[in-house]
């Protein structure tokens, strides 16, 4: 049984490890509509160095990477999930308006860098280091340093 149990794992191991770099590059046409009005609206004439696909077992996930080094990604319906613009800073029209407006009475003349959403919410990093917590409506919940 313990042999059967450790092939097992083995095998799945080498399944996942084979199916975790699977990015494919393509081009930008070919991402999702949604993806695309995204990028028009909020990173016009920013030059793409490469765009990517990446799918696993469950899900499809786009990836926009800029000549900067910031990049971009979406899941498989064009829905940002992650902003990271490192060098630069992620453009307020790209943050929820909600969130927008509480960094610009809070946190004014501080960039953000970037911008995470997830089930539980968006985490947004700023240039000065804090790690602020929203919810899904973009109410404040907390800072993390």
């Amino acid at each position: 049984m313990k042999k059967i149990m450790m092939t097992l794992a083995v095998a799945f191991l080498g399944i996942i490890t084979v199916s975790a770099d699977n990015d494919q590059p393509i081009n930008t046409n070919q991402l999702p509509a949604q993806a695309k009005m995204f990028l028009d609206k909020n990173f016009k004439g920013k030059k793409i160095a490469a765009t990517t696909t990446e799918r696993d077992w469950f899900s499809k996930e786009y990836n926009v990477i800029f000549a900067d080094g910031s990049k971009i990604e979406f899941d498989s319906e064009g829905n940002w999930e992650n902003i990271d613009c490192n060098r630069s800073s992620v453009p307020e029209s790209a943050l929820p308006a909600a969130i927008a407006s509480y960094l610009k009475a809070n946190y004014a003349g501080i960039k953000v860098k970037e911008i995470d959403l997830d089930f539980r919410g968006y985490d947004v990093d700023l240039e000065n280091g804090l790690e602020i917590k929203f919810n899904k409506d973009g109410q404040f919940l907390r800072i993390d340093s």
